[in-house]
């Protein structure tokens, strides 16, 4: 009952953009910094479950972000640009050491 009050609350109070921005946006916050971390340390698939990899890739998301946020505070201020630019890096640096992994290995 309170979850169907909450969505009818924010589907007439927020335009539907706005909605699809904060899905997207957790989405993109809470899975993708863990799993580019996770996946660039164990490149090995049969390690761990699939199940423990989606575990770990939220719970080091959550965690590189606080982190993240605590850096951005001391060194430039915290303010939605410089974490969106901070997420941006995390996320391409560890992606590229992906790509680098996965081309060696075919090599």
């Amino acid at each position: 009952m309170l979850f169907c009050f909450l969505i009818e609350y924010c589907l007439i109070s927020y335009d539907v953009w706005t909605i699809l921005q904060i899905i997207v946006g957790c989405i993109i916050s809470l899975f993708f910094p863990g799993y580019f971390f996770i996946n660039s340390l164990f490149f090995d698939d049969e390690l761990f479950t699939s199940l423990e990899k989606f575990g770990l890739y939220l719970v080091l998301s959550i965690c590189i972000i606080g982190l993240l946020g605590l850096f951005i505070s001391y060194t430039f201020g915290i303010s939605s640009c410089n974490i969106l630019w901070t997420l941006l890096l995390w996320n391409m640096f560890f992606s590229i050491t992906i790509v680098i992994k996965r081309y060696n290995l075919l090599k």
